[in-house]
């Protein structure tokens, strides 16, 4: 039954039920791996409604202030295929919490490793580029946007060299540099990609009020709609920062991140 299994899976220790079953669990999709192919990696937060183990208030921009789990998730680009999954509390967001969880699963993968391995800004540091480079790895990873990172932006910004944005790029507009960051160990190539934003801009942003007569406070939505001489007289521009080793030209650097997590 059910519950005998149950019984009988409790009486085995964790860390020798782990060696038994990520073998079999790599063998099952080392075949599917003979091509070269994109490493994947993203958190997901997971909001909790009960009392689970591991339930943390930690970063949730879905549901502030509720507990949750997170789940740094391995996997093949495009083909969806998950090749690990680590549970974390919800306070474990941070890569340095799956750093440990990559570096076993790019040891078991071997030869079978991947051509690249791909992040969004949460894994965009010094922990997860460390793991890839000592072991010879390319990676594309999304930086986020820090002090350094702006003033990199606002120097390139003056630059005339920038590629010419096209419909293939989708408007985007790419330039590189080397960029060293806190905490860096050296400076390291990155590719910025920016756009114009042509369309009508509207801004909305929270402000709290107070109800009369209540004296309870609360959030109200305030909406700006720039004038249309300002919009007329300035560009609008939104801007990604990519760091990167990889060989491929600038002008594929843009495609090749927009299709993770397709």
């Amino acid at each position: 039954s059910e519950d005998a299994l149950r019984r009988a899976l409790e009486r085995i220790d964790e860390a020798s039920s782990t060696a038994w079953m990520r073998p079999a669990l790599m063998h099952s999709v080392r075949e599917s791996l003979d091509k070269p192919w994109v490493l994947d990696i993203d958190a997901s937060v997971k909001p909790l409604y009960g009392r689970q183990e591991g339930a943390e208030l930690g970063y949730n921009p879905g549901k502030p202030g509720r507990p949750s789990h997170v789940l740094h998730t391995f996997w093949v680009g495009n083909l969806r295929l998950v090749l690990d999954a680590v549970l974390s509390s919800g306070k474990q967001h941070t890569s340095g919490h799956a750093k440990a969880a990559m570096a076993r699963l790019l040891d078991e993968l071997g030869d079978k490793a991947p051509a690249l391995v791909r992040g969004d800004c949460g894994y965009g540091n010094e922990d997860i580029i460390d793991v890839c480079e000592q072991r010879g790895l390319r990676y594309l990873l999304r930086l986020r946007k820090t002090a350094n990172v702006k003033r990199l932006i606002e120097r390139l910004f003056r630059r005339e060299d920038w590629t010419r944005a096209t419909e293939a790029s989708q408007g985007w507009q790419t330039i590189e540099d080397e960029l060293r960051l806190s905490g860096w160990s050296k400076a390291r190539r990155v590719v910025v990609l920016r756009r114009r934003i042509k369309h009508d801009i509207a801004i909305t942003a929270k402000s709290a009020a107070k109800n009369k007569g209540k004296g309870d406070s609360h959030e109200q939505l305030v909406l700006a709609l720039p004038h249309d001489e300002v919009q007329d007289n300035a560009q609008v521009w939104e801007y990604t920062v990519l760091a990167t080793n990889a060989t491929y030209g600038i002008e594929a650097i843009g495609q090749l991140y927009r299709d993770r997590c397709d």
